[in-house]
């Protein structure tokens, strides 16, 4: 996950779960970036995440990354919800809710 001799709050990450069908494919990839010269971490997955592996991946590498409180880290999506949990540092999930005038439309068509 945190390249060897990657000096602790010189990254950012970027979290990227999936619901499990929504992602064919899990993919990882650490670079230097050239503008700011941090390091910066991708990670995608598919997991069912039934004892909350994601929380507590956020919570363990939170400390190697350059993020306040609020900032943007990535997401993770559910089978369980229409829309994608946001989360922030320091490791904070937020699942929206899906407007009822979004929603009217479609639950005709099957969706709750």
């Amino acid at each position: 996950m945190v390249a060897a001799g990657m000096p602790a709050c010189a990254s950012t990450a970027s979290v990227v779960s999936s619901q499990y069908f929504a992602t064919s494919k899990a993919q990882s990839a650490v670079w230097l970036d050239e503008v700011d010269g941090r390091y910066r971490v991708l990670i995608r997955s598919n997991l069912k995440n039934y004892d909350d592996e994601i929380e507590k991946f956020i919570d363990w590498i939170t400390q190697y990354i350059h993020a306040v409180g609020g900032d943007f880290l990535g997401y993770s999506r559910s089978e369980t919800t229409q829309v994608p949990t946001l989360i922030y540092c320091p490791g904070i999930f937020f699942t929206p809710e899906v407007p009822q005038k979004v929603l009217a439309p479609h639950q005709a068509d099957g969706w709750e």
